[in-house]
């Protein structure tokens, strides 16, 4: 596990799946692009990676980098659900 900040959503720490491809190649003249670095300092990486390591449970390492959208609160809900309980809290959500 890891943590990801993505510069538009925030951050993550879950990649849901992978697609291979195992036909597609790609071009000899493809250029991979560098990866947009979200934090500007050492510092905040330090204090991103500490509220990631020591603090995820109160979602604050999801606005490091300053994120231009931010998870609304039913996405922090059910980000701090139990696994095994999400299922009955989506279930409530579509009773209500």
């Amino acid at each position: 596990m890891g943590l990801s900040l993505h510069p538009k959503y925030g951050g993550h720490f879950s990649f849901r799946g992978v697609i291979v491809f195992p036909d597609v190649r790609l071009l000899d003249s493809y250029k991979e692009n560098a990866p947009i670095r979200t934090l500007k300092s050492e510092e905040s990486v330090e204090e991103a990676l500490k509220l990631f390591n020591d603090s995820y449970f109160d979602n604050r390492y999801r606005d490091c980098g300053s994120p231009l959208k931010k998870h609304g609160e039913l996405q922090l809900k059910y980000f701090n659900t139990p696994p095994e309980k999400r299922w009955s809290l989506i279930a409530h959500w579509f009773r209500e």
